[in-house]
């Protein structure tokens, strides 16, 4: 065990709800989705599905899903040792065992289900057991945690009590670096890249004398429509057995099978939405964003997206901004619900900062309970249940 973080003061962040809904079924009736106003095309064996401007459930009046705070962890009331500096990287394991690396303090923390610290290792560095420049985190589905370190050059192998096993450099399979990794099994890996100019695939097999088993280009029909700077900017992950991409540029995300192949192009063009601003291989302002979807155990997909609702030019704003005029931007935000084959059915909104923010996604456990990263009121990681609340049903929630 190494130094503890110092208890910080609240800060307030921009609100970016992302969350996970577990229900047991489809949760949309047949004729609901008969009423369905968008459409679906094969676009070079990819499905393009274009949302209308209304959602598939319609609104009543009352919610479609509520969030059932059940679990704070590195709470404000829990010992020095517990309290965390941040959470950007979290997995959890079937045991409900949550694991964290305070990106502060470089170290990592393990929380019982219940919120109990159980143990806190490792030191900022770049010996062996060391953390610098940490890209990401993935419980092996047995009895190890694997850290993606040093800028994504390096993996780090640590037991799930604590105990440090063994590193590999990725130079050793000819990768410089991976921005993400994601267990198969125990014993294969699945990482991705994409700070080459390309999106790139890569699995591991034979731990712990990792081997190159294979390696993809994400490619999709419709590159001409996604400028490369998205592919650097944009929200990625690996949900299951798919590869997902949110988007800077459009309110849209995008999915791809492990081998890199285009498999879905999800879109909400009549939003307001309004996009990140690039010129040629620059990008020089951010505003809005679309979260890489969750993929919820029933199939469907939840997401969070914001954008400022007080820009109506872009480009103009972003030009103001580099010539030093401040921006006072009213950001707008929401909860978005999809069905499996991409049919928006229903949005929280709000605008920020009239309501707490719930942090980023950070995971989902197999029961179906959500976990995200969160700065209000101070660092934590919360556990959710969620209710969903279908036209025409009853409440559904996780069991």
């Amino acid at each position: 065990m190494k130094r503890r973080p110092t208890r910080r003061a609240p800060v307030l962040v921009a609100a970016c709800l992302v969350a996970a809904i577990v229900v047991p079924g489809d949760g949309s009736a047949s004729s609901l989705q008969e009423t369905w106003a968008g459409t679906m095309e094969e676009h070079e064996g990819a499905i393009w599905v274009t949302n209308p401007s209304e959602p598939l459930w319609p609104d009543d009046g009352e919610p479609r899903f509520e969030l059932e705070l059940e679990q704070v962890f590195g709470a404000d009331e829990a010992p020095e040792e517990a309290l965390l500096g941040n959470a950007a990287w979290v997995t959890v394991d079937d045991s409900g065992r949550v694991y964290v690396v305070d990106g502060k303090a470089s170290e990592m923390v393990a929380f019982a289900p219940d919120g109990t610290l159980l143990w806190r290792a490792s030191g900022p560095g770049q010996g062996p057991a060391d953390i610098e420049g940490l890209n990401d985190l993935a419980w092996d589905g047995a009895d190890n945690l694997v850290l993606l370190n040093q800028s994504g050059t390096r993996l780090d192998t640590w037991t799930t009590d604590g105990t440090y096993v063994d590193s590999f450099s990725l130079s050793e399979v000819s990768i410089n670096r991976a921005r993400m990794i994601r267990f198969i099994d125990p014993n294969t890996l699945y990482l991705v890249d994409n700070g080459t100019g390309e999106m790139r695939s890569y699995r591991l097999a034979g731990r712990p004398a990792w081997r190159l088993d294979r390696s993809a280009e994400l490619s999709t029909s419709w590159t001409d429509e996604i400028p490369v700077l998205s592919r650097f900017f944009a929200d990625m992950e690996i949900r299951g057995d798919l590869v997902v991409l949110g988007s800077v540029f459009a309110h849209e995300f995008n999915v791809f099978s492990l081998d890199g192949e285009p498999e879905r192009r999800v879109m909400r063009p009549e939003t307001g939405f309004v996009p990140s601003v690039s010129e040629g291989t620059q990008w020089y302002r951010g505003f809005g964003y679309l979260r890489a979807p969750v993929r919820l155990v029933d199939g469907k997909w939840l997401t969070g997206a914001q954008w400022p609702s007080n820009v109506t030019n872009p480009v103009a704003a972003a030009r103001r901004d580099r010539q030093g005029e401040r921006l006072s931007l009213e950001t707008h935000v929401e909860l978005e619900l999809y069905d499996p084959e991409g049919r928006w059915l229903t949005s929280m909104s709000w605008e920020h900062p009239d309501t707490p923010g719930f942090g980023q996604l950070a995971a989902v456990g197999r029961d179906g309970k959500l976990y995200t990263s969160a700065m209000d009121p101070f660092p934590q990681v919360r556990r959710y249940r969620v209710i969903l609340r279908p036209p025409g049903g009853t409440p559904e929630s996780d069991r």
